[in-house]
């Protein structure tokens, strides 16, 4: 009792020492897990590149016979086991059986889609995903309407895929039908700028949201869903769009999909 106790306090005093690192810091330490994680694939790596350090760190692999891939750490994503699982399998799947471009997961020398890696400095097994090279840039703030109706038709192309799409044996994506999803709620009794006033708003509120998610499921089929398309996880190479960060997919009805992609226009 006393060895496991002093183990996981070691365990958090190094995470608490990671987090307070600089950004820059967090990420020459995440780029040795990298490295790490890139020994279960079937390629010899030439050169790292930090691409994104923020919910998820993301690297740029360049190979030594000129390929290039994209390293996903997942270092705060509350993605299970089995939703890691199903996130892959989905986009292997629309890979293979549609004309969708999207981030294909490359297998590591067992074949499997994923793997993990221990971070010392977080004291626990990082998931990792190594995809196919996604080229252009994000549609963002400039999207045009054609490229909008791009997003439209590959939309389509998604929810006609999921609607016959079966998830594999061990998967599993978390259900899109509460007002917080898996995301913890701080609006608790403690918080420190709310009074009794706010909290009966905010109640009020949640609950009115609440009851919307309940009519839309009373018995409607549910299928998985994308359920972050905004112009941000999608981009343009060439006439061509391309769609990718499916960390936040879950399951749901298509009619979800329309307001996500339209509160970010």
């Amino acid at each position: 009792m006393i060895v496991a106790a002093v183990i996981a306090g070691d365990v958090a005093s190094g995470a608490m020492e990671f987090e307070q690192r600089s950004p820059r810091a967090q990420a020459l330490r995440l780029r040795h897990t990298a490295m790490a994680a890139l020994a279960d694939y079937p390629l010899e790596v030439a050169g790292l590149r930090l691409l994104n350090h923020g919910f998820n760190t993301i690297f740029r692999v360049d190979t030594v016979d000129g390929r290039r891939f994209a390293l996903r750490l997942n270092v705060n994503s509350r993605r299970t086991p089995a939703n890691l699982v199903a996130e892959m399998a989905w986009l292997a799947a629309l890979s293979e059986e549609t004309d969708l471009w999207v981030p294909t997961p490359q297998r590591t020398i067992d074949g499997a889609l994923t793997t993990s890696v221990h971070s010392s400095d977080l004291g626990r097994d990082l998931p990792a995903a190594l995809f196919s090279w996604l080229p252009g840039g994000n549609l963002g703030a400039t999207a045009t309407v054609e490229q909008m109706g791009a997003v439209g038709r590959a939309t389509a192309v998604l929810h006609q895929h999921a609607a016959g799409w079966r998830l594999p044996a061990g998967a599993e994506l978390p259900a899109i039908d509460s007002v917080l999803m898996d995301v913890p709620d701080h609006f608790g009794e403690e918080h420190p700028l709310l009074t009794d006033e706010y909290r009966s708003v905010i109640a009020a509120a949640m609950a009115h949201v609440q009851r919307h998610y309940d009519t839309l499921f009373d018995g409607a089929l549910r299928q998985p869903l994308h359920a972050d398309l905004h112009v941000w996880n999608l981009k343009w190479y060439r006439g061509r769009l391309i769609v990718f960060d499916f960390d936040d997919s879950g399951v749901g009805v298509p009619a979800q999909d329309l307001p996500i992609s339209a509160y970010y226009l």
